[in-house]
């Protein structure tokens, strides 16, 4: 779960800048030749689609991780799942085959409805609220008792034989 939402975090603040390798250009010996070909722009290197490449590995996470918590009746993070799944196919449902070059406002689009998809009333936060609610009272718990010297390092170790 925790290898979801770093993926799911790295989709979000990504951005579709086109990075492009360092333009080196051999000496010829020719100065002005040489200065001319090292400031000429290189051809732009295709960028790769970053939230599709997230979509396509967490797709079939997302889907074992669906019939794992259904299977073993999750009743709090099934719904979460299956919220993140739908939303997913109906961006590569609506991508289609091939996207234009150089897809800029595709993948601007792309972004925008992961960020929809995150705001309050939207039918994946509805979906996984209890989740992160029960995700955040865990963490409150843990450091409720790490601040209040409950648990401390050989308390934590003690049930491994250390």
């Amino acid at each position: 779960m925790r290898k979801f939402f770093i993926v799911v975090a790295l989709a979000v603040v990504s951005t579709q800048a086109s990075a492009q390798a360092p333009h080196f250009v051999k000496p010829t010996g020719n100065l002005l030749q040489d200065i001319r070909a090292s400031n000429e722009t290189p051809p732009p290197t295709a960028t790769p689609d970053l939230v599709s490449k997230i979509q396509q590995v967490a797709l079939a996470d997302l889907k074992a991780a669906s019939a794992d918590a259904k299977a073993t009746g999750d009743l709090v993070s099934a719904p979460c799942y299956d919220a993140w799944i739908t939303l997913i196919e109906a961006q590569e449902k609506a991508k289609g085959d091939a996207l234009p070059d150089p897809a800029i406002i595709t993948h601007f689009q792309r972004n925008r409805d992961l960020v929809n998809a995150l705001r309050p009333g939207s039918p994946l936060k509805t979906a996984c609220a209890p989740l992160a609610e029960e995700l955040k009272q865990d963490v409150m718990t843990l450091l409720s008792k790490v601040a209040g010297g409950l648990l401390t390092v050989p308390a934590m170790l003690a049930p491994f034989g250390l």
